[in-house]
């Protein structure tokens, strides 16, 4: 698609002639071209100062080993989990914002999301629960099951990010690594309907 892309950038003429405004419109370009070199470059940089302080971290492989926490998440994880504040399990949830927050005003009572949450720990926490989806075999039945009863996206990873931090705390304070079967198997345990299903699925896993 590049490839083609360039082609016809090669066939395009001209709207005009107006050679001041094609001018600076090519500076422009040169100018962006000169910025993406140095970002990537820069990215580069910052990457190999993270990778070996990742791999040194006495918790790298529990983070490394999470659903969807791949070379690029599994740092951030770990970066966003050290920068919490101490504090409770539910703290954390609000405070990273996918906890609900519910108001209440005489007889009246209404939810909603957290609105500006912290922006790195929110982004994190939600974007690796998207991933997730893909890698861990509850949290595609979770997020599948809440999109058929008409929840919006975020609303659903929002709630998935909620759960695996609770998760996250529970390994860490039993000094465990994650397991998958562990938790689909309580999840069974607790009689939730959506992962009934579920223990077929993880037998053929």
């Amino acid at each position: 698609m590049i490839e083609e892309k360039v082609e016809h950038l090669k066939q395009a003429r001209l709207l005009h002639k107006d050679q001041p405004l094609t001018a600076i419109a090519e500076l422009q370009v040169r100018h962006l071209v000169d910025q993406m070199e140095t970002l990537a470059q820069q990215i580069v940089e910052t990457e190999s100062q993270i990778n070996p302080l990742f791999k040194g971290h006495e918790n790298a492989s529990f983070f490394r080993n999470l659903p969807g926490a791949g070379p690029a998440m599994a740092p951030r994880l770990l970066a966003a989990i050290e920068l919490l504040p101490t504090q409770s399990v539910s703290e954390a949830q609000r405070y990273i914002g996918v906890a609900p927050v519910i108001e209440r005003s005489g007889k009246q009572c209404w939810t909603h999301r957290r609105f500006h949450p912290p922006h790195f720990l929110h982004q994190t926490f939600v974007e690796w629960a998207g991933l997730t989806v893909q890698y861990s075999i509850w949290a595609k039945a979770y997020y599948d099951q809440a999109k058929a009863r008409g929840k919006k996206r975020f609303t659903i990873l929002r709630a998935l990010a909620f759960k695996w931090i609770r998760i996250i705390a529970r390994c860490r304070q039993d000094n465990t690594d994650y397991d998958e079967a562990r938790h689909i198997n309580r999840l069974i345990a607790a009689n939730v309907a959506w992962a009934s299903p579920l223990k077929e699925k993880l037998s053929k896993a």
